[in-house]
């Protein structure tokens, strides 16, 4: 399941806490102290306008009327998509989590101290009671306006002007609810809580999602597969109506996903810092992914073995050999971008499994000049180029097995740092680079960087290939010299520079000597 970032992270954004849909368009509303608002018409570039807020909590979007909710009871209404605002009187002081429309029309709005209100005109809110507790964020759904309460956990669903209870009593607080295509009733919350229901909510039965970390979100694609995320980065997904979930891996973040909904066929996901991902891969580009495939990775006997696109993503390229996809190489900034967000996710990862202080702050902070440099160089959001020898501490530091602060995502770290190294230096420098910080040992069962400089070799143009089987040549020599006694690391050198030069149609002398 691919989660692809479209609202990069920035520090100076707050939190992002609410997305609201209507058509192409999408908004995406938090922050802390200050208003976020993030609008896109595509769901992949979005700009940012002004709130008159002071952090926002939830959103709106009704033909070209866009509501927020926020701190200290504020409510707004903009018929312009945030360019001028009105303000609306809610009788309350409390935080506002959710505003949304019921299939009457009606907007209903909903917070801190239990407080639900309803409005038929969009001026003037009256407060409905039956609601015992504070309100997280409520959703519309064919039952009617889904209201998850803070502990002891009970979930309320209002229709016309009054609330009904369900039988959910999940023991702590819940955050989020939805009902599927099924007709099913899931809600999650806090301590990885999650129930559901086939009965309408009149009796629930526990899913155990084997955590017990924050659940902030609930959402469904349009096909009917569920999807929950959460805190330390969790996104679950459930093919069967939410009867069981599998976590997905990804590298995207490791913070708290707090938001997520549906645009299109894919979903939109709200995180930390102004983060927003999209989750799944929409009908158009997997239509796409397929016409290409079979154009260029046709279904063909070989040598008496059938090739299949599935059989060509399995195998390493080479020169003249049997053909697979490459992935083209990104720019340098998009490059950098993806490794440090991977370095980060790694780092919060190594955090949790481990107990300790966050790596990147203690390399920032270190008194050793080396580590200080690697520390200040992974906060700056900009792409640097770096001397051989920080491009080479990058490389030793992904290798890392136990003294590092890599916790996962090794494999997501070593395709992006060789497509950033050979985004900025070149592929035959990124090579040398990539020789000189190798002094460990390679991973287990995987190739570290070489696999995806493996992949750029094979497509790379004759002058360029020429010039990187230079270096490779020269710095796998290199590399042994300097330390000519340590046979298992000579051993690994030398798979490295045949793996990196297989033999193949087009492999000349230097490949098979």
């Amino acid at each position: 399941l691919p989660v692809i970032v479209t609202s990069e992270s920035s520090s100076r954004r707050g939190l992002v806490l609410g997305l609201a849909v209507h058509g192409e368009t999408a908004v995406a509303v938090g922050g802390q102290g200050r208003d976020l608002i993030l609008l896109s018409k595509d769901g992949v570039s979005w700009k940012e306008v002004h709130g008159n807020g002071k952090g926002l909590r939830g959103a709106l979007l009704r033909d070209d009327e866009l509501w927020v909710t926020g701190e200290h009871g504020h409510l707004a209404k903009s018929g312009d998509l945030g360019k001028t605002w009105t303000p609306i009187k809610t009788k309350t002081g409390g935080c506002l989590f959710g505003v949304v429309a019921d299939d009457a029309g009606q907007v209903w709005i909903a917070g801190d101290d239990a407080y639900l209100a309803v409005s038929k005109n969009g001026t003037t809110f009256t407060k409905v009671s039956g609601v015992g507790e504070s309100i997280a964020r409520i959703s519309a759904s064919p039952l009617g306006v889904l209201v998850p309460g803070d502990a002891p956990g009970h979930l309320y669903v209002a229709n016309g002007g009054g609330v009904t209870k369900t039988s959910a009593n999940a023991g702590s607080d819940l955050m989020s609810a939805v009902v599927t295509p099924a007709g099913t009733m899931i809600t999650v919350g806090a301590n990885g809580v999650v129930l559901r229901s086939e009965d309408r909510g009149d009796s629930f039965e526990k899913i155990d999602l084997a955590t017990k970390a924050l659940l902030s979100a609930v959402e469904c694609f349009e096909d009917g597969r569920v999807v929950i995320v959460g805190a330390k980065g969790a996104i679950f997904l459930s093919n069967d109506d939410g009867k069981t979930f599998v976590r997905i891996r990804h590298a995207v973040s490791g913070g708290t996903f707090w938001c997520c909904r549906r645009y299109g066929d894919v979903l939109l996901a709200g995180g930390e810092d102004g983060l927003v991902v999209t989750i799944g891969e929409p009908r158009a580009a997997r239509a796409a992914s397929v016409k290409t495939t079979a154009a260029s990775l046709p279904v063909e006997s070989k040598d008496g073995v059938w090739w299949t696109p599935e059989l060509r993503a399995m195998l390493y390229p080479r020169r003249g050999g049997v053909a697979t996809r490459v992935r083209p190489l990104p720019p340098p900034d998009e490059a950098w971008s993806t490794l440090r967000r991977i370095l980060w996710a790694a780092d919060r990862a190594g955090m949790e499994s481990r107990l300790r202080p966050s790596g990147i702050w203690g390399f920032a902070s270190s008194e050793n000049k080396p580590d200080r440099l690697m520390g200040e160089r992974i906060l700056d959001p900009g792409a640097r180029i770096g001397t051989v020898e920080e491009d080479g501490a990058l490389v030793a530091l992904s290798f890392e097995k136990h003294h590092g602060f890599i916790g996962a995502f090794h494999e997501d770290l070593f395709e992006a740092l060789a497509d950033f190294l050979v985004a900025s230096v070149g592929l035959a420098e990124a090579l040398r680079r990539c020789y000189a910080g190798f002094e460990g040992k390679l991973p287990y069962v995987g190739v570290g960087p070489f696999g995806r400089l493996r992949e750029l070799l094979a497509v790379a143009d004759d002058g360029e290939y020429s010039a990187a089987r230079a270096a490779i040549l020269a710095s796998s020599e290199q590399a042994i010299a300097k330390n000519p006694t340590n046979d298992r690391h000579i051993a690994d050198l030398r798979w490295v520079t045949t793996f990196l030069l297989p033999l193949g149609p087009l492999a000349g002398d230097e490949e098979r000597e």
